[in-house]
Parts: C-alpha cells; structure tokens; sequence
C-alpha cells in the first residue's frame, strides 16, 4: 500500500511538474507575443514620424526663400564683392539647411535596421527602399546646390564660363521647390508608401 501510495505521489509530482511547466511556456509565449506586438508599435510609430519629418525637411531646404539670419554664421573674407556675398549667403543658408534633414536620414537608417528584428520581410524591405529613395534624392538635391553655387560664386568674381543659364536652371528645378516638381512628389510618394504600411502596425498596437 505505501509503495503504491509512494508511485501515485510520483506521478502527481511528475504530473504537477509537468503542467507548471506547460503553464511557464504558455505564458512565456504571450509574454513574447505581448513584447513583440508592444516593439512593433513602437517602432512603427517612430518609423511614420520620421518618414513625415523627412518629408517636412525637404520642404524646408527647398524653400525658395531663405532669411539673413540663416547666414551670419558665415564667415566672410574682406574682400567680398556684394555679388559675391550674395552668392555664399545663399550657398551657406542651402547647405546648413541639409544637415537636420541628413540627420533625420540618419534616424530612419536605424529604424531600418531594426526592421527585420520587428516587422515582417515586406514590410522591412519598403523601409528600405524607403531610404534608398529618400538617400537619392538628397544627393541630387546636395549635388544641385554645390554644383549652381560654385558656378555662381566663379561668375560673381568674374571667372566663370558664360552662357550657363540653361545649366543654372536646371539646378534651380531641384534647388527650390515648386507645386508637384518631380523631387518633392517622389518624396511626398514615398512617404505616403512607407506609412500607409506602417499603419497595420499602429492599429494592432493602439
């Protein structure tokens, strides 16, 4: 009678042991499942504000008016011509206004890194066809303004080749926006691609 007493008692701790066990993976998994849902949240919702920030910063630097202040940063040489500080003003004030937006270029390169730990294949590979863009057209935008102000700072001091007009309004196609223009309604697209994918995301976490 003990004996069997001493088997059922086994039994019951193996048993016991057993259901804790499928208990603690039960839970485990929620809890994971849980975690996961709340990093994709999170990550998806700073993934959209900053595709929208990029966006707003391209706006920013292409503006087609730039204030005084923008360049008083610059330092000047003695023996700048008016036509010459007028060039360089604005060369400086459209350079400065690149680096927040290659920062915030940056910023959606960590999110995109972070993408294959989160969301699924789809979803991290629009990111990062998200950044390939966003990447290109800061560069035809940085190479547009270095290109027109060197060319224009050679032509204030009176060295630089003639008949560029066409040249200089090519460049000024990207340098400042216009309603629609090519650039800003790439960048416009994109970041509508980019968060209307995020958006399942954000529903399942809110």
């Amino acid at each position: 009678m003990d004996e069997l007493w001493s088997r059922l008692s086994d039994a019951i701790v193996a048993g016991s042991a057993v259901a804790v066990a499928i208990i603690a993976y039960r839970g485990l998994a929620t809890w994971r499942a849980e975690m996961k849902g709340r990093a994709s949240f999170e990550l998806a919702r700073r993934a959209a504000f900053i595709a929208f920030k990029v966006e707003q910063l391209f706006r920013e630097a292409r503006s087609p008016f730039t204030r005084g202040e923008e360049a008083h940063e610059r330092e000047r040489r003695v023996d700048e011509t008016p036509e010459e500080a007028q060039v360089l003003n604005e060369w400086y004030s459209r350079s400065k206004r690149l680096n927040p937006l290659g920062d915030s270029l940056r910023e959606f390169q960590e999110i995109v890194w972070e993408a294959p730990m989160v969301f699924d294949d789809a979803m991290a590979d629009t990111l990062s066809r998200g950044l390939d863009t966003y990447r290109t057209q800061w560069g035809e935008l940085a190479s547009a303004v270095t290109a027109s102000f060197q060319l224009q700072h050679q032509i204030a001091k009176g060295q630089g080749p003639r008949n560029q007009d066409d040249f200089l309004q090519n460049m000024n196609l990207i340098i400042y926006e216009r309603p629609d223009d090519n650039l800003a309604a790439t960048v416009k697209q994109t970041t509508a691609d980019v968060t209307t994918q995020l958006k399942r995301y954000v529903r399942k976490g809110s």
